[in-house]
């Protein structure tokens, strides 16, 4: 029968259909809400404060791939989570983040978010490339948050119109450099190696942040941020 030799051709194209939704959904949940959550977050808290928050992501990834994907964690990354999280409720409690427990909620919302969506991705099982995977986020997500963005925060072709070129620069540094670079290159690493094993990884980003919030914010970090830090050394050394 010629339908039986068409088949595998129909069975590949249902498959990709799978996978576009399935995109869909990471690309909601890892672009569209956790962008909106964190940013948001950022209006209220400072950046030093916001960047050491964002770090809860590893271990929410940890204990989200253990629940999902069953990559359980040694007892020396449980070790980590434990005074990753300490470090955390250190923070929430310090002067940076009194009255704003608001903006260090959706931070925090955000990340959870964020590493939902790796685990997503990390399910596709290296289906999809990761440059690909990106292009099709940014296809999904783009629309998402457009209608987000009106419905809650009203018109944004006025803010579009009147940014200036420090503004669309920051939006391309993001958008090439972040997104297409960075986030083409960490989908490839968790494709290929289990989440406990990855995520450690981005324990290095707050070292950049609060240098760049340093540098041109002229952000001043205090010395408990400075301690707060301290704590995930040993998480990044247990892996």
């Amino acid at each position: 029968d010629h339908r039986d030799l068409h088949y595998p051709l129909r069975r590949q194209r249902q498959m990709c259909i799978r996978d576009r939704l399935k995109i869909f959904y990471i690309s909601l949940v890892s672009a569209t809400l956790q962008y909106g959550l964190t940013f948001s977050g950022l209006k209220i808290l400072d950046t030093s404060t916001a960047a050491l928050l964002v770090q809860t992501e590893v271990v929410f990834g940890i204990i989200t791939a253990a629940i999902f994907l069953k990559e359980i964690p040694t007892k020396k990354q449980l070790l980590g989570i434990v005074i990753a999280c300490s470090g955390t409720i250190i923070l929430l409690g310090t002067p940076s983040v009194e009255g704003k427990a608001l903006g260090a909620s959706l931070v925090l919302s955000g990340a959870f978010c964020w590493s939902l969506g790796q685990v997503m991705v990390r399910g596709l099982n290296g289906k999809v490339g990761g440059f690909t995977l990106i292009c099709w986020i940014g296809i999904f997500s783009s629309p998402q948050m457009f209608i987000m963005s009106l419905l809650i925060d009203g018109n944004p072709i006025p803010i579009i119109i009147s940014a200036s070129v420090i503004n669309w620069l920051t939006i391309l540094y993001l958008g090439i450099v972040m997104t297409i670079l960075g986030y083409g290159a960490w989908f490839y690493i968790i494709s290929k190696h289990a989440m406990p094993v990855a995520m450690p990884f981005l324990l290095l980003i707050p070292v950049s942040a609060i240098l760049g919030a340093m540098i041109f914010f002229g952000e001043v970090p205090s010395l408990s941020l400075i301690h707060i830090s301290e704590p995930t050394r040993p998480e990044r050394i247990s892996y």
